[in-house]
């Protein structure tokens, strides 16, 4: 699977959602069916890779305000908060 070749391994409680360890941080990426959510310092790193490395169709990349039912904003600390 593409996800482990990008050395993101599945978390134990959930396995839609993968991470990886990076130096100072993790990174996850969530799937659900054709959807990915990117949490990372440099998420276009990772899109650029899934697009060019593995022919991925992604639109709708940018900051997430709304994903799968779910709001998602940062407060005034840039703190990301997320809300039904």
């Amino acid at each position: 699977m593409v996800l482990h070749e990008l050395g993101f391994i599945p978390s134990k409680a959930e396995n839609n959602i993968w991470m990886r360890s990076r130096s100072n941080h993790y990174e996850y990426i969530v799937h659900y069916v054709d959807d990915l959510a990117i949490v990372s310092q440099n998420p276009q790193e990772i899109i650029d890779k899934l697009k060019d490395s593995y022919n991925f169709k992604l639109k709708g990349t940018g900051p997430n305000a709304y994903h799968l039912g779910t709001n998602f904003e940062r407060d005034q600390d840039r703190i990301l908060c997320m809300s039904p």
